[in-house]
């Protein structure tokens, strides 16, 4: 019998379908789970104001992941940040405007950007939410700290340009891919699943009793923390060797699986 107690799931790609929508269906699953004594959050890349429909429209009570990690909060409340400063990113974040890049900046509440117009109209129909636009002269870099930068467009492209930048960092951020032209950068050693940990040791959960739910690299991390990783069908290739349970179906359906498979009894 599954001894699993919370389950963390991605949104993009995981419980959001290919256009971004949450099924009816699997609300009503979530919610029975909930209902039965079950605990469930979600572990995202967004930040609070694009993922707060979500998490009302799923009456989670739990704090929720967001930036990939970078911040643990509910509606009321941060209960950890962690942020970066922005100045040492400067030649990076301008080559990247050069070459026809976006580059996103995200804080609790607000995404400010530069950069291509597409690549900001394609992140803003994403996730529906407003991009504040910004110049990034000299003044924006002096002291402005961020919880994780994201460069749109040509994934290969950005991965360039991180490879040219990289000595200039001294390890302090990491990047990892979240979508096939996101290009996410965040501070050293952040990630969703050492959030998740955080948040389960507050709430008095083993790792054992987690079930975590992913779609892509910036999944990596929790899968392997938690005692189930699943990943749903069409995932990343690479993503696949970490998950414990590889699901049948995507997106929100391969939710729907994983639940029914390790949270029968509740």
């Amino acid at each position: 019998m599954s001894n699993i107690r919370m389950v963390v799931s991605d949104l993009d790609g995981t419980l959001l379908d290919d256009s971004h929508e949450l099924d009816g269906g699997l609300v009503r699953r979530i919610q029975g789970f909930t209902e039965a004594g079950g605990l469930f959050t979600i572990a995202t890349g967004r930040n609070w104001r694009a993922a707060k429909d979500i998490v009302q429209r799923l009456a989670i009570r739990l704090p929720v992941i967001l930036c990939n990690g970078a911040i643990l909060a509910d509606e009321k409340e941060i209960y950890y940040r962690s942020d970066m400063p922005v100045g040492s990113m400067k030649g990076l974040f301008l080559d990247a405007q050069s070459a026809g890049l976006s580059v996103l900046l995200f804080e609790h509440d607000t995404v400010r950007g530069f950069g291509s117009g597409a690549g900001l109209e394609r992140f803003r129909e994403k996730e529906k939410t407003p991009v504040e636009p910004v110049d990034p002269g000299d003044a924006f870099f002096g002291g402005r700290g961020i919880l994780k930068a994201v460069l749109v467009g040509p994934f290969d492209k950005s991965a360039a340009l991180w490879r040219k930048h990289e000595t200039d960092f001294s390890g302090e951020y990491s990047c990892v891919q979240s979508e096939s032209d996101f290009f996410e950068i965040v501070k050293q050693g952040e990630n969703k699943g050492r959030t998740m940990l955080k948040l389960a040791e507050r709430l008095g959960v083993s790792p054992e009793e987690i079930l975590a739910i992913g779609n892509h690299m910036n999944d990596k991390e929790m899968i392997s923390a938690a005692g189930v990783g699943a990943a749903v069908s069409d995932c990343a290739a690479d993503l696949r060797p970490y998950a414990d349970f590889l699901c049948r179906q995507p997106t929100g359906a391969g939710v729907m699986e994983a639940l029914d498979q390790f949270c029968a009894a509740l």
